[in-house]
């Protein structure tokens, strides 16, 4: 198979899996109908090249199907000049699959060895088009998908024929690039004849729309052109075939209608949406009067508090809307199903905030620093006595020590004491507001953790499958 065509029916497969459950009614069934379709249909004709004869009643299609197959295989008697069976013949392969699926019978079946560039070419020889016209037209419509070319052959009695133009040439209008039409039995012309008929034959094709489809000339009987339309019918077999052509045009219409039911894009859940999911679950818990609360380190501190089902359900609301914007009605409420109801999100907040103890006020390393001043302070005024006495009274012994070092010792334990009582209560400020800040961060970072597997997975893993159905679909869709 085609490594294109491979790769699209792989991606159309995956994405209609991936997408079936936001399709809307009936669409997945038809999709899948659709390819299973275009599938077998390829698969029947795989990488042949078919060619069809089609002509009415003593065109001579049967006696130039013999000429082109060096064989007298086809119907093309005097007694019975109408062709009932259709024929074939095969180069390099018997492509058995595709005559069955085309419906012609194993004994008119006719099998040449592989010629260069007849290698897989398959030439068919159809009943006669105005012999049982509403079953023909439906074997051609059959083998529309598959056909590289229609060749209509046609005499110089018949060519206008009413029911020719009418039933066939023109309702297959849209399959003009795959169509030729031959002018057969031209050894009954004359060369003026001929090009009268040649000029009339243009015209009438533009009258049914077909202005670009090619004309040529054969004889049967005396091979005249038949070498002309060999080449034409081998340079087909050489270039791209019209099942490949026809089944990628299948899957891109196939791809493009289910993209029309996934939107352009997807939300993106981001770090910020997280946030702010987070920062209102925290507000409405209370958590920043609590975090106040053992910053201040104003009497007892007490829990937060799951938020109330209002307050969830308007952060869940929010959540919601945010991660389906964008999104069909089928695919947002996927999303939708999956999130959490309002007393899962309230219980998994409640269990985030368990979680964190709240510190209790104790008592920190700023107590050392007001005894340590106290007692600075003490001292420094004992020195400080010391050397007023030793200046008024000079028989007070001081021990030897100078009274200006009791001064200067009297002042700097003074600095220290004052020192240490200012840093005190800054120091014991600074370790509430750390403990508030840690608290505050840990708390987060559990009610995080719950809106993760609460709502981020369950979103993510919704958009994620959103997006890859979308992205292979706009790729078998190219």
């Amino acid at each position: 198979m085609d490594p294109d065509v491979s790769r699209m029916i792989v991606e159309l497969e995956e994405a209609i899996a991936v997408a079936a459950s936001c399709l809307p009614a009936g669409e997945e069934a038809a999709a899948r109908a659709g390819l299973d379709d275009a599938v077998r249909r390829y698969e029947q004709a795989g990488e042949h090249t078919v060619v069809a004869l089609v002509g009415g009643t003593g065109s001579g299609k049967s006696s130039l199907f013999n000429a082109l197959t060096d064989s007298d295989f086809a119907d093309d008697g005097v007694l019975r000049p109408t062709t009932r069976r259709a024929s074939s013949c095969t180069w390099g392969s018997d492509a058995e699959s595709l005559l069955d699926f085309l419906g012609v019978d194993p004994a008119r079946r006719l099998e040449r060895a592989a010629d260069g560039a007849a290698s897989g070419l398959v030439l068919l020889d159809l009943p006669d088009n105005d012999s049982v016209e509403e079953a023909h037209l439906k074997q051609v419509e059959q083998l529309l998908p598959v056909v590289d070319v229609l060749a209509w052959v046609v005499d110089p009695q018949k060519y206008a024929d009413h029911l020719l133009h009418a039933n066939y040439l023109q309702v297959l209008g849209r399959r003009a690039d795959a169509m030729v039409v031959i002018v057969n039995q031209i050894d009954t012309l004359t060369p003026a004849g001929l090009e009268t008929i040649l000029a009339d034959v243009r015209r009438l094709l533009i009258e049914d729309g077909l202005p670009d489809v090619d004309v040529l000339t054969t004889c049967a009987v005396s091979g005249q052109g038949v070498d002309t339309l060999w080449q034409r019918l081998t340079g087909v077999a050489a270039g791209e075939s019209t099942a490949r052509r026809t089944i990628a045009a299948e899957l891109g219409q196939i791809a493009t209608r289910v993209l029309s039911h996934m939107g352009e894009s997807e939300a993106s859940v981001d770090d910020a949406v997280i946030d702010e999911a987070v920062g209102e679950l925290l507000a409405a818990s209370g958590v920043e009067a609590v975090s106040d609360a053992i910053a201040s380190g104003r009497g007892a501190v007490m829990r937060p508090q799951a938020p109330g089902r209002a307050a969830v359900a308007a952060i869940g609301s929010s959540w919601a809307a945010q991660a389906t914007e964008g999104l069909p009605s089928p695919w947002a409420d996927a999303v939708e199903a999956e999130l959490p109801s309002v007393r899962q999100l309230q219980e998994s907040t409640a269990r985030a905030l368990e979680a964190v103890p709240v510190p209790t006020p104790r008592r920190g390393p700023h107590i050392g620093l007001v005894v340590a001043g106290a007692l600075l302070a003490v001292i420094a005024v004992g020195m400080g006595v010391l050397a007023a006495i030793g200046a008024t009274n000079p028989d007070f012994g001081l021990g030897g020590v100078p009274r200006i070092v009791l001064v200067l010792g009297a002042c700097a334990l003074l600095v220290a004491a004052a020192f240490a009582l200012i840093r005190a209560p800054q120091q014991a400020q600074e370790a509430r507001t750390t403990a508030a800040a840690a608290y505050n961060d840990s708390v987060r970072s559990q009610v995080r953790d719950e809106v993760r597997d609460v709502l981020v997975l369950p979103t993510a893993e919704v958009l994620a499958r959103h997006a890859r159905s979308r992205e292979l679909l706009e790729s078998a869709a190219r």
